[in-house]
């Protein structure tokens, strides 16, 4: 400070020249009497000599002094790490609170480290403090890459704040501070190590802060969170429900920005866990206005969730007949790649009717597969049922491969399982009694594929009444091989279930049992809000030729809601009802909804001459009740 000390005072000077902490903490106490010019003189020696000490008196009187002060030490804030750090590991609570706040205002991510310590102490004023201060830093970043998404600089900062949270994660239990898990929802690209391994450990208190925090509402900074999530076993459950339950476009918006992670091949098969997009449940206007980046991302959204094929296929072709040129391409080249008959059926309508440039994509890729099927022979099937057979040698295999193999396969290895592994059936029972949720739903639809429902009936008696619902609709099912008082108990009970799957499954269980004295029980549920157990009760009580039931499903072929209309073309199909095929080729023709088209032509054709239900069933002549 040589050629500055001629500015100050010469008490100043003196101070200046005397580098020892008594000058220091008296150059501190005498900042706020100085001139702006011997301020600024002032400061720049006490950043110069880097004492801790020193510099940690800075930050304790940081709260006192005036604005103009105050902006001279936040200008200098990224050279005072050594006295923050002095001030946050101080026994004085004010101390502490200076410094945190001196990180806080100045927004400098090379000091957020520095809050991890804060964090760590016993206090609960300062841990409390330091969480905002650490979530505001990394709101403030995220505000900064909206204006500037380009800058450097901001990919540096990222990654320090990254590095803080992870430090302030390390010691999750001795703050338990909800800012610091939304910090990291906000920057899960940079901790996805932490979201899927340690959050994702079974009873994690970790992992439980993150399921809980969700129950806030929808962030569209955690997006990133939730993708990655679905790698987790632990936590996937929650995140897919989540995803697939929200129709808010701002979020849905930025999970399609944030979908390239689904480059990587194991997020690409995560999205299967997602089995609803209630998003477009009421068709695809939120797409319609997409640029070309983010047409591919709701296409490859699309294909990849788990919801059934021929809904999937259904957005796909609306997708590539009513979407934009970019979002018609990407959907298109999603059917390419989809190898279900649904595919196939709608590759063929656009083929005949669709854009001429996809048309021809169609006819190809049809030719192509035409060709690939005449050179696959039944040899070739034999030896890849064979290599199944050798992969799915053990309990765990069984497990991991469950939700890839059909009904019958499941049946077929599960039953070859149990009579060559003695502890096969303890096996299943601690996956009935697991902490995940869709571990109790998997290990129920294994007991009813391998039919051992007599030897575990305790354990779906207790997952009858799960707090997941998912669980407890599987297990209404699994009860049906249950004919027993109790069974039909809980049947009947679960007809009151909050959820509708819960109820609906509970019918087709009494149905199946042929429990006719509940059928007051389920005519009420001819008034249910779910198209789908209005459905199922119409069904059952068709069987029971119940005037009801038919009004019922006439009103559902006529009804507004594309649910009600899907649900009467179920009915219809599963009872074989002839005496509608009329009402459904109608259906085909005028229908609004090309899926209500699609699949009333498919059930109008597949209905054969002799129907399931006797000849009673006429529009114009039914018995009464």
């Amino acid at each position: 400070m040589s050629a500055s000390a001629k500015s100050v005072p010469p008490v100043y000077a003196v101070l200046a020249r005397s580098c020892n902490l008594a000058a220091d903490r008296a150059l501190v106490t005498a900042l706020p009497d100085l001139s702006p010019e011997d301020r600024e003189t002032a400061l720049d020696t006490l950043v110069r000599r880097e004492r801790g000490q020193g510099l940690a008196a800075v930050v304790a009187r940081f709260p006192s002094f005036d604005a103009a002060l105050q902006a001279l030490v936040l200008a200098r804030a990224d050279r005072l790490s050594a006295g923050v750090r002095a001030a946050i590991d101080s026994g004085n609570i004010d101390t502490r609170t200076a410094a945190v706040e001196l990180i806080r205002r100045s927004g400098s991510s090379k000091l957020a480290y520095l809050l991890a310590g804060a964090l760590s102490q016993r206090c609960p004023r300062t841990r409390m403090r330091a969480g905002n201060a650490l979530q505001q830093l990394v709101a403030e970043h995220l505000r900064q890459r909206d204006v500037t998404p380009a800058d450097p600089a901001a990919r540096r900062e990222r990654r320090q704040l990254a590095m803080a949270i992870r430090q302030a994660l390390a010691c999750w239990e001795a703050h338990f501070r909800t800012e610091v898990i939304t910090a990291a929802m906000w920057l899960a690209e940079e901790l996805e190590d932490v979201i899927v391994h340690r959050a994702g450990q079974p009873r994690s208190k970790l992992g439980r802060a993150f399921d809980e925090l969700l129950r806030g509402g929808y962030d569209r900074h955690t997006t990133g969170y939730l993708l990655r999530a679905l790698r987790s076993p632990i936590l996937r459950g929650k995140a897919a429900r989540w995803i697939g339950a929200c129709a808010d476009d701002t979020f849905m918006l930025a999970l399609l920005d944030e979908l390239w992670v689904t480059a990587d091949p194991r997020m690409c098969k995560a999205l299967s866990w997602i089995r609803r997009l209630a998003w477009l449940e009421d068709g695809i206007r939120p797409l319609l206005e997409l640029d070309a980046r983010r047409s591919e991302a709701a296409a490859a959204l699309v294909g990849g969730v788990g919801i059934t094929n021929d809904a999937k296929v259904g957005l796909l072709q609306t997708m590539v007949t009513a979407g934009r040129p970019a979002l018609r391409r990407a959907a298109m080249w999603q059917l390419v790649g989809n190898r279900s008959p649904e595919a196939v059926a709608a590759l063929r309508c656009l083929a005949k009717r669709g854009q001429r440039a996809l048309a021809r994509v169609a006819d190809r890729e049809l030719k192509r597969r035409s060709r690939a099927d005449l050179v696959t022979s039944p040899s070739a099937s034999a030896r890849g049922t064979e290599s199944d057979r050798s992969v799915v040698s053990t309990f765990d295999a069984y497990w991991t491969r469950f939700d890839r193999l059909d009904d019958a396969r499941r049946a077929e290895f599960g039953r070859r399982l149990r009579a060559a592994l003695p502890d096969f059936d303890r096996q299943v029972r601690t996956r009935l009694a697991s902490s995940d949720p869709a571990d109790r739903v998997r290990s129920v639809q294994l007991v009813r594929a391998v039919g051992m429902a007599d030897e575990a009936d305790n354990h779906l008696y207790g997952l009858a009444h799960d707090a997941d619902p998912l669980v407890r609709s599987v297990a209404m099912r699994a009860l049906e091989a249950l004919d027993n008082p109790a069974a039909r108990r809980i049947l009947r009970n679960a007809l009151r279930d909050s959820d509708e799957r819960v109820q609906a499954n509970a019918i087709e269980a009494l149905d199946a049992l042929e429990a006719s004295e509940f059928h007051d029980d389920i005519k009420d549920k001819l008034g249910a809000p779910s198209a789908r157990v209005r459905a199922s009760a119409v069904k059952l009580l068709l069987k029971l030729q119940r005037r009801e039931a038919v009004d019922a499903l006439l009103a559902m072929l006529d009804a507004a809601p594309r649910a009600d209309r899907l649900g009467a073309v179920w009915v219809v199909e599963r009872l074989r009802l002839q005496s509608l095929t009329d009402r459904l080729a109608e259906l085909a023709r005028v229908d609004p909804d090309p899926q209500v088209r699609r699949r009333a032509a498919r059930v109008a054709r597949q209905v054969g001459e002799a129907p399931t239900v006797s000849d009673w069933f006429s529009l114009s002549e039914v018995a009464g009740p």
